[in-house]
């Protein structure tokens, strides 16, 4: 009797985990953008008709530019039910009938999670913040930008299922942070924290206190967890916007526990976020110095050590990053975060082989399939560029005693690793070759192989021309829909097929291949 009831109970579970999955948890409409650019496409075809005399189309076009089209971007919806994201509407079910494609990636096959905020208004001590969400895994891509509470309740259902290692820090705020604008205000209120006008009023009276604040050698219980609340109010108020607001919050939280690591840690990123806000060089600078004491303070955290290093590369300080990664994967040599960072840190300096080595690492130290899958992708994207003379060199660097290419026949692996188990060397008869080609022109006084324009891809180039007329990275991540990482990728493969060191060599070379024009002067 007892086992009948246990199946019926295991049954009703199920049935229950079913229709869980079937039903929408969460939903976000998707960005609006492309449809605007085909209604407003839309609306110059029917106006070029209207002066053609061709009034009936250009009616219709007019109609199905400014009613169709916006009730089909309303219905586009990005929908969590559970278990999975899909994109669900009427061009999402005619591109499954026709190509028989649907998108649609399960939790268990998110790769990375990023979060890029983008201002879009500041009064005073606050920053309205536009959040933008990008989902990736198996060579799909989702985008999930904010604006209202279909964002949030998604964020709510879906960031606490995932892996702490798929999420960016920002991603991680907003998991752990993000919250109701009214709820956060309602709990301001209940901590009797000041108003911003309150606070802008004494900002200018308070003087700093340089003598540092010591922590008392007992602190009560409940002293503890106010100061654990208003961490937390602090991090709400910060992701939320709210940032002066937020900077006393944690005021009154390092009142009680000046040494805690973590809240060191909180207050660098608040420290950051108002820097960026106010463009101001010295809060930065206040922000990598509230990193180095979190640093200090961690005591060997290979939870939080990690998050430091991404925020020291966050505000540019890639030398302690550096540091900080290293440490961490001293003390925990599994730590996957850790050497995603450093190979990150490869890349922006050129070290191909280094990026390589630590992918691998991070495929080979992690139990999760689709962090392991990502890593061994990314090594394998980047392996795909080392038949080069910089990139053996590197090899040689980190102590390499052979080099076989990829595509090389198995009797040449089998004959490389014998030569080297014996204490020899052994390099590609192919890449052999032509390093004594560059060796005898080089000789010669002739110039070395050059590289050509035709081997970039069409994404490479595209960002060739970005680059040289002077977009930044992250501008062009925001134009591509791609993260700032992937585009730094593929700006680290351009300049190197190209044999292109700094941005007045790129500019250089745009130039004179024509991909941009120099704009002459204009002498009124």
């Amino acid at each position: 009797m007892k086992e009948t009831d246990q199946i019926e109970t295991l049954t009703a579970l199920a049935d229950a985990k079913r229709d869980r999955k079937s039903h929408s948890l969460a939903s976000v409409r998707v960005s609006p953008g492309p449809y605007l650019a085909v209604a407003s496409v839309l609306t110059f075809l029917g106006a070029m008709l209207v002066r053609s005399n061709r009034e009936g189309w250009a009616l219709l076009l007019i109609c199905i530019a400014w009613l169709i089209v916006p009730a089909l971007a309303f219905t586009d919806r990005i929908v969590f039910d559970g278990g999975s994201i899909r994109r669900q509407g009427p061009i999402s079910a005619l591109m499954g009938l026709i190509y028989g494609y649907r998108k649609h990636l399960n939790i268990s096959d998110f790769e990375l999670l990023e979060t890029h905020a983008v201002r879009t208004l500041r009064r005073g001590g606050s920053v309205r913040y536009r959040y933008r969400t990008q989902i990736i895994g198996r060579g799909k891509e989702f985008v999930i930008a904010s604006g209202g509470h279909g964002y949030r309740k998604l964020i709510r259902e879906l960031l606490p299922l995932i892996h702490e290692d798929k999420l960016d820090n920002r991603t991680r705020d907003l998991r752990d942070y993000l919250n109701d604008p009214a709820a956060v205000s309602n709990k301001a209120k209940l901590s009797m924290l000041a108003s911003e006008d309150v606070l802008d009023l004494t900002s200018a009276d308070r003087k700093p206190h340089r003598k540092q604040q010591l922590q008392p050698a007992v602190v009560e219980a409940h002293d503890l967890e106010r100061a654990h609340l208003l961490r937390r109010l602090g991090n709400e108020l910060r992701v939320t916007g709210r940032l002066k607001e937020a900077a006393e919050a944690f005021r009154r939280a390092l009142n009680v526990t000046p040494q805690a690591s973590w809240l060191l840690y909180d207050l660098a990123r608040l420290l950051r976020s108002q820097a960026s806000a106010q463009g101001d060089a010295r809060l930065l600078s206040r922000a990598r110095a509230a990193l180095r004491l979190a640093r200090t303070r961690a005591n060997g955290d290979v939870v939080l050590l990690p998050l430091i290093g991404e925020s020291f590369l966050e505000c540019g300080d890639t030398r302690q990053a550096r540091r900080v990664l290293q440490e961490t994967v001293d003390l925990d040599y599994g730590n996957y975060k850790a050497r995603l960072g450093l190979a990150d840190l490869s890349l922006r300096e050129g070290k191909l082989a280094h990026v390589i080595h630590h992918y691998h690492e991070a495929a080979r130290v992690t139990s999760e399939t689709a962090l392991a899958r990502y890593a061994r992708r990314e090594a394998d994207y980047y392996t795909l560029l080392n038949d080069d003379e910089d990139y053996l060199a590197e090899c040689v660097d980190i102590g390499g005693s052979g080099y076989v290419l990829k595509d090389s026949p198995a009797d040449q692996l089998v004959m490389a690793i014998r030569e080297v188990s014996r204490g020899g060397s052994y390099l590609s008869p192919r890449l052999l070759s032509r390093l004594v080609d560059d060796f005898r022109m080089q000789g010669r006084g002739g110039p070395a192989r050059q590289p050509r324009f035709g081997t970039l891809t069409k994404r490479e180039r595209e960002i060739l021309k970005m680059l040289a007329e002077g977009k930044s990275v992250k501008e062009i991540a925001g134009s591509f829909e791609l993260s700032v990482k992937t585009v730094e990728a593929h700006k680290f493969n351009l300049m190197r097929k190209l044999d292109i060191h700094n941005k007045a060599q790129l500019v250089q070379y745009a130039i004179q291949k024509k991909i941009i024009r120099l704009q002459e002067p204009v002498f009124g």
